[in-house]
């Protein structure tokens, strides 16, 4: 009788904790599921756009570009390049046609308006060539050359405005202004020597010589 008792309490106590084995299995799959469903509708799995190229376009015009995938505009920077329309963006990242999330902010550099200016250096007394690389380094155009009689040859001896003004080291000037350098030449002091996009034209000065009806009356 003491045996039949215990055999049976033995058979109800493997199956219950067989059951409580089997509840949580089962829970722990659920509770997975759960998670792994939770984690997919946080993180927008599988729903990715292709960013489109804003690259030309001005901020207003991008935003709704974007905003019909889902995606945010904000501008992080503005520089100048003389090659884009002011107010035009002219990066962006990501870059196009990246896969992102949707949601996502593009960040875009725009032109700027108003043409940065930069302070002009003392390049008198230096070479041509290094006047010129200097001054084209700053964002400045070489324009033009004018050569002037000089004891010595190839020194800049001034620089000047497209309108013949001086411009002093330490003036402020609009990049992408363009400049005249001033060169000394030990040329024939009576020739004018103009040099244009390295041609060189050579103008004899004038000399005063009386008219022929001058010298008539005369006698």
């Amino acid at each position: 009788m003491g045996t039949d008792i215990k055999s049976y309490l033995r058979v109800i106590f493997s199956r219950l904790v067989l059951k409580h084995l089997i509840a949580a299995v089962v829970a722990l799959i659920v509770l997975a599921m759960l998670l792994l469903f939770l984690m997919r509708f946080y993180t927008h799995h599988g729903e990715v756009v292709v960013v489109p190229n804003v690259q030309g376009l001005t901020v207003n015009q991008a935003i709704p570009l974007l905003k019909e995938r889902s995606l945010k505009c904000q501008v992080v920077d503005s520089v100048y390049n003389e090659h884009a329309r002011p107010g035009n963006i002219i990066n962006q990242t990501p870059s196009t046609n990246g896969k992102v999330k949707k949601g996502r902010t593009i960040y875009v550099t725009v032109n700027t308006y108003n043409k940065p200016k930069v302070t002009v250096p003392d390049v008198t007394q230096t070479s041509e060539r290094s006047a010129r690389a200097t001054l084209e380094a700053l964002g400045l155009k070489v324009i033009r050359t004018e050569l002037q009689p000089n004891e010595y040859r190839d020194l800049v001896l001034d620089v000047k405005t497209l309108d013949g003004e001086r411009l002093t080291p330490g003036s402020q000037m609009e990049v992408g202004s363009g400049v005249v350098l001033v060169v000394s030449t030990a040329d024939d002091p009576n020739e004018e020597v103009i040099v244009t996009d390295d041609e060189v034209t050579v103008k004899p000065q004038p000399t005063l010589q009386p008219h022929n009806h001058d010298i008539e009356e005369f006698f």
